[in-house]
């Protein structure tokens, strides 16, 4: 599941990101980060882990933190990254 800090810049990113005609690459990337949980120990629980999306420095591009839900049900840190735009070849991806 994704948790979007920036609502805002996430809008604009999907605007340029039509604008440009990769909007297609753009949510298929963001599909991956929120089901990533279905990727962990061979599980379908889409809450197992939550990506927590934030802007990033870099243009069209975001920071994540990906969350590992605990046995209390409290997500804790598990590892971060970004999802970045390459220009070059008009198509984001994922780096931990």
């Amino acid at each position: 599941m994704l948790d979007i800090r920036c609502e805002e810049y996430l809008s604009e990113v999907r605007e340029q990101a039509s604008d440009l005609g990769v909007r297609a690459a753009l949510e298929d990337r963001l599909t991956y980060l929120a089901g990533y949980a279905c990727r962990v120990d061979g599980g379908d629980d889409p809450e197992r882990t939550r990506c927590v999306l934030m802007s990033d420095f870099a243009p069209l591009s975001f920071y994540f933190e990906m969350q590992l839900r605990a046995p209390d049900g409290e997500y804790m840190p598990w590892f971060n990254g970004g999802c970045i735009f390459h220009k070059d070849e008009m198509t984001w991806s994922v780096h931990t």
